[in-house]
């Protein structure tokens, strides 16, 4: 978790005041709101207490590397397609050698995927774009477009 944070300080420079503000507001937000909460149904000041500081504690923060943990097979790319309306996407498991050295997908978090999805134009765009944003900077990928032609193409 914290080489994900790492990798991406440099965008601390461009939200800073938000997420400073946010960081120190939230956590009071969610403790106060915890708090009345834990009272309203009848908890010990201890059991109120509980509730508030997990109310607190930035679940924001633990969530994704949590889920990792419970879920390992859930990618991100796939939620990542799914919210950009994607309709269908297939994905290898693929192994290989480059700039980066061999990638021999000797377990589950060291191997490569080869991601592909026929879409029209203006998704292709959105698709890139995202791409670009989020995991170009961050990761070794190699992004490639292509025309292709479907034989049911009501299906896409």
């Amino acid at each position: 978790m914290g080489i994900a944070t790492a990798v991406r300080l440099p965008d601390v420079r461009r939200v800073g005041p938000f997420l400073i503000g946010f960081g120190v507001v939230m956590p009071l937000v969610g403790a106060v709101i915890g708090a009345l909460l834990g009272r309203a149904i009848g908890l010990s000041a201890g059991g109120a207490t509980l509730i508030a500081v997990m109310a607190a504690s930035g679940s924001h923060i633990a969530v994704p590397a949590a889920f990792r943990v419970a879920v390992p097979e859930a990618n991100p790319g796939l939620s990542m397609a799914a919210a950009l309306g994607v309709r269908g996407l297939t994905v290898h498991d693929v192994r290989g050698r480059g700039t980066h050295g061999d990638r021999p997908a000797a377990w589950e978090g060291d191997s490569n995927i080869r991601m592909e999805i026929v879409c029209d134009e203006a998704l292709a765009e959105r698709i890139l774009g995202r791409i670009e944003a989020q995991w170009l900077p961050h990761y070794a990928l190699i992004v490639y477009v292509t025309d292709v032609q479907v034989v049911r193409p009501r299906k896409f």
